[in-house]
């Protein structure tokens, strides 16, 4: 694909997303297939006591065994966002070949730095 057509393209997505009145976000999520190579094979995991410590699994639909793992840390500078938001990604990662796990931490400014990184490792440990 050349860089003009590319462009166009990208333009042409970024004004259906302001007509359609939604998120860019949320507009992967509607765009990304439900029903292609992957699938959610779990939701709201826990890895930790708090409300905001679960995170989702995504898989592959084929039956590979011994698959490599991408735990996915969405941005928002540790302040918005949520792993529902990227549901997107963990199925477009997933249908690559990978598993695929995508926590949600606490965010600022209901906590402090490290609260959120600390999080995060916790989650990698879970997960691993």
């Amino acid at each position: 694909m050349n860089k003009r057509r590319f462009l166009s393209l990208m333009g042409l997505s970024g004004a259906a997303t302001a007509l359609a009145g939604c998120s860019t976000l949320s507009a992967f999520n509607t765009l990304t297939p439900k029903d292609g190579d992957s699938e959610r094979l779990a939701q709201n995991i826990a890895y930790g006591e708090g409300e905001r410590h679960t995170y989702d699994i995504y898989s592959p639909r084929k039956g590979a065994q011994n698959l490599p793992v991408i735990v996915f840390f969405y941005g928002g500078g540790w302040n918005s966002g949520s792993k529902d938001d990227y549901a997107w990604m963990g199925r477009a990662l997933a249908a690559l070949g990978y598993i695929v796990a995508v926590p949600d931490y606490r965010l600022v400014p209901g906590v402090r730095y490290p609260d959120f990184l600390t999080d995060s490792a916790a989650a990698v440990r879970h997960v691993t």
